[in-house]
């Protein structure tokens, strides 16, 4: 598929073999820990079949002086629906910089290594010098991409065949292009229909 590069073209990147032992995943944060709907504890049946959808997640937060306007800038993307696209593309990743009411595209589509008609889901970005430029083979970011993505397709572009990728799949690209498999689905405890709509990255101690 274009774009996706071999093993080791980008530093931990896994593009190919078959998929490890999956991993379990813990319960961090519930509905009402966000007052979303509905306020329902872990394993309670929400017999409403109304909820809220949380596609998007910063733990560090980016409003530090609470004002409502962010102190740090803010990288996001937009689904293929949202009336806000313009020219932009829902492959293309989004910044916000610091304390502005306006977004221009960071990262056109082609950078990731993405087809037309892909659509980036959860994102976490790395701006290693802080310049609000991509900076190619420099820059980093992991993402996901939403189920009608052509690139879950896999390589040979066919749907439902063995070489597939999922939408809870992880992938990372130094946005030159190229974007390889990082983490599969199944090593965070995801079943392969899963859609991964948000994610950040924390340093433990």
């Amino acid at each position: 598929a274009p774009g996706l590069s071999p093993a080791g073209a980008i530093p931990g990147g896994v593009c190919a073999g078959p998929a490890p032992m999956g991993f379990g995943h813990a319960l961090q944060n519930n509905q009402p820990d966000h007052n979303f709907v509905p306020t329902l504890g872990p394993g309670m049946v929400n017999g409403l079949g109304v909820l809220d959808d949380m596609n998007a997640l910063e733990i560090g937060g980016f409003d530090t002086t609470g004002d409502n306007v962010h102190d740090f800038p803010v990288y996001f993307s937009l689904n293929r629906f949202s009336p806000s696209l313009g020219g932009a593309t829902p492959g293309d990743v989004l910044l916000s910089p610091t304390g502005t009411n306006f977004f221009f595209v960071f990262a056109p589509r082609p950078t990731l290594g993405l087809r037309a008609g892909d659509n980036v889901d959860a994102l976490a970005i790395w701006d290693r010098n802080a310049t609000g430029q991509r900076e190619a083979g420099i820059d980093y970011a992991i993402f996901s991409l939403d189920p009608n993505s052509p690139t879950l397709a896999g390589p040979d572009g066919i749907w439902g065949t063995p070489d597939d990728f999922s939408p809870g799949d992880i992938f990372v690209t130094d946005f030159s292009g190229v974007a390889c498999l990082y983490v599969r689905h199944n090593r965070i405890g995801l079943q392969f229909n899963d859609n991964l709509d948000a994610l950040d990255v924390i340093v433990l101690p």
